[in-house]
Protein backbone atom coordinates (compact mmCIF):
# COMPACT_ATOMS: atom_id res chain seq x y z
CA UNK A 1 0.00 0.00 0.00
CA UNK A 2 2.82 1.92 0.87
CA UNK A 3 4.33 1.82 -2.81
CA UNK A 4 1.07 3.13 -4.76
CA UNK A 5 1.35 6.43 -2.21
CA UNK A 6 4.93 6.59 -4.70
CA UNK A 7 2.88 5.71 -7.74
CA UNK A 8 -0.10 8.63 -7.28
CA UNK A 9 2.23 11.65 -6.86
CA UNK A 10 3.53 11.72 -10.33
CA UNK A 11 -0.55 12.13 -10.89
CA UNK A 12 -0.05 15.60 -9.22
CA UNK A 13 1.98 17.00 -12.06
CA UNK A 14 -0.59 16.14 -14.67
CA UNK A 15 -1.92 19.19 -13.14
CA UNK A 16 -1.23 22.77 -13.73
CA UNK A 17 1.16 24.35 -11.15
CA UNK A 18 -1.63 26.50 -9.52
CA UNK A 19 -3.15 23.40 -8.78
CA UNK A 20 -1.35 20.94 -7.52
CA UNK A 21 -1.68 22.15 -4.24
CA UNK A 22 -5.48 22.28 -4.36
CA UNK A 23 -5.07 18.19 -5.56
CA UNK A 24 -3.07 17.49 -2.79
CA UNK A 25 -5.41 19.09 -0.47
CA UNK A 26 -8.37 17.42 -1.99
CA UNK A 27 -6.43 13.56 -1.51
CA UNK A 28 -5.88 14.64 1.76
CA UNK A 29 -9.51 15.07 2.55
CA UNK A 30 -10.77 11.87 0.65
CA UNK A 31 -7.94 9.65 2.40
CA UNK A 32 -8.78 10.97 6.03
CA UNK A 33 -12.47 10.30 5.38
CA UNK A 34 -11.51 6.85 4.69
CA UNK A 35 -9.34 6.73 7.42
CA UNK A 36 -12.38 7.35 9.22
CA UNK A 37 -14.41 4.78 8.12
CA UNK A 38 -15.71 2.00 10.80
CA UNK A 39 -13.30 -1.14 10.89
CA UNK A 40 -15.83 -3.42 10.38
CA UNK A 41 -17.58 -1.28 7.05
CA UNK A 42 -14.05 -0.67 5.85
CA UNK A 43 -13.01 -2.98 2.79
CA UNK A 44 -9.52 -5.00 2.54
CA UNK A 45 -7.53 -5.18 -0.68
CA UNK A 46 -4.03 -7.71 -0.62
CA UNK A 47 -4.60 -8.29 2.89
CA UNK A 48 -4.30 -4.42 3.84
CA UNK A 49 -7.61 -3.19 5.38
CA UNK A 50 -8.56 -0.14 3.23
CA UNK A 51 -8.84 2.60 6.37
CA UNK A 52 -5.58 1.53 7.46
CA UNK A 53 -3.82 2.12 4.38
CA UNK A 54 -5.74 5.62 4.61
CA UNK A 55 -4.52 6.32 7.81
CA UNK A 56 -0.69 5.82 6.39
CA UNK A 57 -1.87 7.54 2.97
CA UNK A 58 -3.14 11.05 4.91
CA UNK A 59 0.88 11.83 6.06
CA UNK A 60 2.02 11.53 2.04
CA UNK A 61 -0.85 13.52 1.24
CA UNK A 62 -0.17 16.12 3.64
CA UNK A 63 3.31 16.35 3.06
CA UNK A 64 2.50 16.68 -0.85
CA UNK A 65 0.45 19.48 0.17
CA UNK A 66 2.72 21.19 2.01
CA UNK A 67 5.73 21.13 0.15
CA UNK A 68 3.17 22.14 -2.82
CA UNK A 69 2.58 24.80 -1.19
CA UNK A 70 5.88 26.02 -0.77
CA UNK A 71 6.91 26.25 -3.53
CA UNK A 72 3.45 27.88 -4.81
CA UNK A 73 3.63 30.62 -2.29
CA UNK A 74 6.70 32.74 -1.60
CA UNK A 75 4.63 33.59 1.89
CA UNK A 76 4.90 29.83 3.14
CA UNK A 77 8.22 29.27 4.96
CA UNK A 78 8.89 26.10 7.11
CA UNK A 79 9.80 27.78 10.73
CA UNK A 80 11.04 25.95 13.74
CA UNK A 81 8.52 27.58 16.19
CA UNK A 82 5.72 26.93 14.32
CA UNK A 83 6.96 23.07 14.17
CA UNK A 84 7.29 23.01 17.80
CA UNK A 85 4.01 24.31 18.31
CA UNK A 86 2.30 22.73 16.14
CA UNK A 87 3.95 19.45 17.93
CA UNK A 88 2.62 20.50 21.45
CA UNK A 89 -0.53 21.00 19.85
CA UNK A 90 -1.14 17.39 18.37
CA UNK A 91 0.18 16.25 21.46
CA UNK A 92 -3.26 18.16 23.30
CA UNK A 93 -5.55 17.25 20.57
CA UNK A 94 -4.26 13.91 20.93
CA UNK A 95 -4.76 13.50 24.69
CA UNK A 96 -8.59 15.67 24.40
CA UNK A 97 -9.85 15.00 21.27
CA UNK A 98 -8.47 11.31 20.28
CA UNK A 99 -10.94 11.38 17.39
CA UNK A 100 -9.04 14.67 15.50
CA UNK A 101 -5.50 13.43 16.31
CA UNK A 102 -5.26 12.31 12.38
CA UNK A 103 -6.66 15.47 10.91
CA UNK A 104 -3.88 17.62 13.22
CA UNK A 105 -1.32 14.56 12.07
CA UNK A 106 -1.44 14.32 8.81
CA UNK A 107 -0.24 17.87 8.83
CA UNK A 108 2.00 18.72 11.97
CA UNK A 109 3.94 15.85 11.37
CA UNK A 110 4.99 16.48 7.45
CA UNK A 111 5.03 20.30 8.57
CA UNK A 112 8.11 18.99 11.24
CA UNK A 113 9.77 16.40 9.25
CA UNK A 114 10.19 19.05 6.07
CA UNK A 115 11.22 21.85 8.68
CA UNK A 116 13.88 19.74 9.79
CA UNK A 117 15.17 18.78 6.04
CA UNK A 118 14.70 22.39 4.36
CA UNK A 119 14.70 25.16 7.53
CA UNK A 120 17.83 26.57 7.92
CA UNK A 121 17.66 26.18 11.94
CA UNK A 122 20.96 26.79 13.63
CA UNK A 123 20.02 24.03 16.51
CA UNK A 124 19.70 21.14 13.62
CA UNK A 125 22.45 22.65 11.44
CA UNK A 126 24.96 22.28 14.67
CA UNK A 127 23.50 18.81 15.46
CA UNK A 128 24.84 17.00 12.60
CA UNK A 129 28.35 17.13 14.68
CA UNK A 130 26.75 14.01 16.91
CA UNK A 131 26.67 12.34 13.43
CA UNK A 132 24.66 11.78 9.85
CA UNK A 133 21.62 9.87 11.50
CA UNK A 134 19.72 10.01 8.55
CA UNK A 135 20.13 6.61 7.30
CA UNK A 136 19.73 5.20 10.59
CA UNK A 137 16.14 6.69 10.97
CA UNK A 138 15.29 5.49 7.91
CA UNK A 139 16.05 2.15 8.25
CA UNK A 140 15.05 1.72 11.94
CA UNK A 141 11.81 3.87 11.76
CA UNK A 142 9.56 0.95 9.82
CA UNK A 143 10.61 -2.12 12.04
CA UNK A 144 10.80 0.21 15.86
CA UNK A 145 6.92 0.94 14.54
CA UNK A 146 5.99 -2.85 14.54
CA UNK A 147 7.90 -3.82 17.15
CA UNK A 148 6.03 -1.22 19.36
CA UNK A 149 2.98 -1.81 18.13
CA UNK A 150 3.44 -5.25 18.97
CA UNK A 151 4.94 -5.38 22.45
CA UNK A 152 2.42 -2.90 23.67
CA UNK A 153 0.04 -2.81 21.26
CA UNK A 154 -1.78 -0.25 19.90
CA UNK A 155 -1.33 3.14 21.81
CA UNK A 156 -2.87 7.02 21.18
CA UNK A 157 -1.21 8.52 18.48
CA UNK A 158 1.04 10.68 21.00
CA UNK A 159 2.39 8.35 23.23
CA UNK A 160 3.58 5.83 19.37
CA UNK A 161 4.89 8.53 18.39
CA UNK A 162 7.51 9.66 20.84
CA UNK A 163 8.03 5.86 21.82
CA UNK A 164 9.05 5.24 17.62
CA UNK A 165 11.11 8.39 17.54
CA UNK A 166 12.88 7.60 20.52
CA UNK A 167 13.94 4.24 19.83
CA UNK A 168 14.82 5.34 16.65
CA UNK A 169 17.08 7.55 17.27
CA UNK A 170 18.91 5.77 19.88
CA UNK A 171 19.32 3.02 17.43
CA UNK A 172 20.40 5.52 14.14
CA UNK A 173 22.90 7.13 16.50
CA UNK A 174 24.11 3.93 17.34
CA UNK A 175 24.35 2.36 13.69
CA UNK A 176 26.05 5.31 12.92
CA UNK A 177 29.14 5.07 15.90
CA UNK A 178 29.23 1.24 15.62
CA UNK A 179 28.44 0.60 11.72
CA UNK A 180 28.59 2.99 9.35
CA UNK A 181 31.00 5.41 10.88
CA UNK A 182 33.77 2.37 11.38
CA UNK A 183 32.60 1.30 8.16
CA UNK A 184 33.71 4.60 6.16
CA UNK A 185 36.59 4.78 7.39
CA UNK A 186 37.55 1.23 6.40
CA UNK A 187 36.76 2.14 2.98
CA UNK A 188 38.91 5.19 3.01
CA UNK A 189 41.97 3.20 4.48
CA UNK A 190 41.20 0.41 1.67
CA UNK A 191 40.96 3.48 -1.48
CA UNK A 192 44.31 4.74 -0.10
CA UNK A 193 46.30 1.29 -0.13
CA UNK A 194 44.67 0.38 -3.65
CA UNK A 195 45.67 3.26 -4.89
CA UNK A 196 49.09 3.43 -3.39
CA UNK A 197 49.88 -0.33 -4.61
CA UNK A 198 48.28 0.77 -8.28
CA UNK A 199 51.40 1.64 -10.48
CA UNK A 200 50.91 4.72 -12.32
CA UNK A 201 49.60 4.50 -16.34
CA UNK A 202 52.76 5.35 -18.61
CA UNK A 203 51.65 7.64 -21.44
CA UNK A 204 53.79 5.81 -24.21
CA UNK A 205 56.23 8.54 -25.95
CA UNK A 206 54.76 10.14 -29.02
CA UNK A 207 57.58 10.04 -32.06
CA UNK A 208 58.37 13.78 -33.42
CA UNK A 209 57.04 13.71 -36.98
CA UNK A 210 59.71 14.11 -39.71
CA UNK A 211 59.60 17.05 -41.21
CA UNK A 212 60.25 16.74 -44.99
CA UNK A 213 63.63 18.17 -46.27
Amino acid sequence: MEFLCYVAVPFLFVFPRFVRPLGALVVLVVVIRLAEVPQHESPVFWGVRLRDAASMWAFFAGGALLRLAGQRFSWFRFRTDIAVAGTAVLFLVDNVAPGLALEVASVVVPYAVLTIGLARTPYIAQSARFGDFSYGLYLWAFPVQQLVVDVFGVQRMSVNLLMVVTITLALAALSWHLVEKPSMRLKDVIVRRTTRRTPPAVTPAVAPESVPA
